[in-house]
Parts: C-alpha cells; structure tokens; sequence
C-alpha cells in the first residue's frame, strides 16, 4: 500500500511511502537539474565516459537523495546503486525525463515505466505463459509491460550475474490487488519475494520493500 505524502519543492518531488517503511521519491529530472544546488552533482559526473543523458540521470539521482537525505552520498559498484553516511538500501528507476527512487532498510528495488509502453515485440525472450496469465489478472490493460518491471525489481533484487528473466524469474500467484507474489530461481540467489505496483500520473511503478 503507497501512502502519498506532501510534495517538496513546489510540488515537484512526491514522496510516498509503503506499509514497509520505505520511502519512493518521484521527479522529473530537467526540473531537478534547475535546483540551485544541481551544479555541483552535474560537475561530479562531467568526466564520466557516459552519454549526456545518462550523465543527466546520474545527476539527478544525486540531487533527488540530497533532498531527503543531505548527509548521505550515492555511489555505484558494478552499476549497483550504494548509500554512504546512510543506514538504508537504495533503487533507482528512470524512463524518459522520470526518475524515481525507494530507500528502505532492507534490501529495496524499483522499476518504473509509461503504463502505455508496449513491450509485446520483445515479450518472448522474459515472458512464459504462466507470467501472463497472473499479470493478465493484475493488470488486464498491459500486463507484459507489468511482467515487465515486476522482473526487473526481482532481476535488481537478486544482484547476482547470469539471471535469465525467463528461466530464473518467476510470477507466482496475484495474491491481492497490487500485489504480485514472486520466486527468483537462481543459483546464487533463490527468493520467494511480494512485488507491489502502483499506477501514478500515467506510470506504472513497481516495487520490493
């Protein structure tokens, strides 16, 4: 269950939080890059070997975790987001000039996309029959799309090298509205996890913790 909780600067960060006491940041990255304090995340990424885009990503995740937590620094291992000088976990999702973010005390994981992206050309290679049965229960309107970021939080979740989404992630059962119960099959990484999904201004979010 999401929570919606005021907005920050004037509107243009939500924050929500879930009945497990993790907290999702939602914003707009071109917005974000006009906070008077983006310049110094913006610098921090100019050298990077990396597209303007993703240095514009990068940045922005940097300032969306300093309007919540100004003392914790975001670093990345392996591509995987990290928290310094912060006791939590941290997610991050971005799809087109949207980001969001879930900080949690437990390991947390995030996907987020336009509830009316189609996904149906690429679906073979992440999705089986079982999959779409129970996300057609969930979410009749696009339920490969929902296969879709529910296999990306549990392929982020498991952090692991090798993961086949078709193979090694696993849609069990649609438990009750938004929620989706799930296993990760993996030899280094075997799970049975609740992954919850949300609809929000025309995006569909998905989430662990």
């Amino acid at each position: 269950m999401l929570i919606k909780e005021e907005t920050k600067r004037a509107g243009l960060i939500t924050q929500l939080h879930t009945d497990a006491e993790s907290i999702i940041l939602l914003s707009n990255i071109e917005a974000l890059m006009k906070f008077d304090t983006a310049a110094s995340f913006v610098k921090k990424h100019q050298s990077r070997n990396a597209s303007s885009i993703r240095k514009a990503q990068l940045a922005a995740s940097d300032m969306l975790l300093h309007e919540l937590l100004p003392q914790a620094t975001l670093e990345r291992q392996g591509g995987r987001p990290m928290l310094l000088n912060a006791a939590l976990k941290v997610s991050i999702s971005h799809t087109g000039n949207h980001i969001s973010m879930i900080l949690g005390k437990e390991t947390v994981a995030v996907d987020m996309e336009p509830i009316d992206r189609s996904v149906e050309r690429i679906a073979s290679k992440f999705v089986k029959a079982s999959d779409m049965a129970i996300a057609l229960e969930a979410l009749p309107s696009n339920p490969a799309l929902l296969v879709w970021c529910i296999k990306e939080c549990l392929f982020k979740y498991a952090c692991t090298e090798g993961v086949d989404f078709k193979d090694h992630l696993h849609l069990l059962q649609h438990s009750k509205p938004g929620c989706v119960d799930c296993e990760i099959t993996h030899p280094q990484c075997n799970a049975y996890l609740r992954v919850r999904f949300t609809l929000f201004n025309q995006l569909l979010i998905a989430y662990i913790g």
